[in-house]
């Protein structure tokens, strides 16, 4: 007896290609992250249309400004009394002088004149509200991410909202047994 397949389950030859696809995306994200100069979260992000990738982006300081780590040189552990009240300085820091790695890239494609209509954002850092209204404006389809932001999970909820397809990612070299 053949072996029936729903469509739309993990069985589905599509599904499986999708979730290839998206891990091989996820994967160049989390190595653009490694670029960030942030001594808190190394973001990156990838974005696509048709499978295939028209702008990268990281986040970090405008040119010419200073970087995160080099105003931050000495972090403390997270289980370290004095990481909170840096948790806050680099907070604060960040929210003036960093831009986020999804606006990185949908800024870049504005200014070399780069439709973003219809296209898919994987990066390795869930959301946050004004990067959300960014993707809502910018028309983007899909939002993939792999972590979840602590500080803020409203971004989320405001993609859902507004129609943006949102899909967390799980563990990203599980896609590249077997390959079809």
């Amino acid at each position: 007896m053949d072996k029936i397949i729903i469509i739309g389950s993990d069985e589905d030859p599509n599904i499986i290609k999708q979730k290839r696809w998206d891990a091989a995306f996820m994967d160049s994200a989390i190595r653009f992250s490694q670029l960030s100069h942030c001594t808190r979260y190394q973001v990156g992000c990838i974005m696509v249309i048709e499978r295939r990738p028209i702008a990268i982006g990281i986040n970090g300081s405008p040119p010419s400004q200073p970087n995160c780590d080099s105003v931050f040189t000495s972090v403390p552990e997270p289980d370290h009394k004095d990481y909170k009240a840096y948790k806050k300085i680099h907070g604060d820091w960040s929210y003036e002088n960093e831009h986020h790695a999804e606006a990185n890239a949908i800024d870049w494609c504005a200014r070399k004149g780069i439709s973003t209509q219809g296209a898919t954002i994987y990066t390795t850092l869930s959301a946050c509200m004004p990067c959300a209204k960014t993707m809502v404006f910018a028309g983007i389809y899909r939002f993939v991410y792999l972590e979840t932001y602590d500080r803020e999970q409203t971004g989320l909820a405001h993609l859902k909202k507004n129609g943006i397809a949102v899909d967390k990612i799980g563990e990203v070299s599980s896609y590249f047994i077997n390959p079809a």
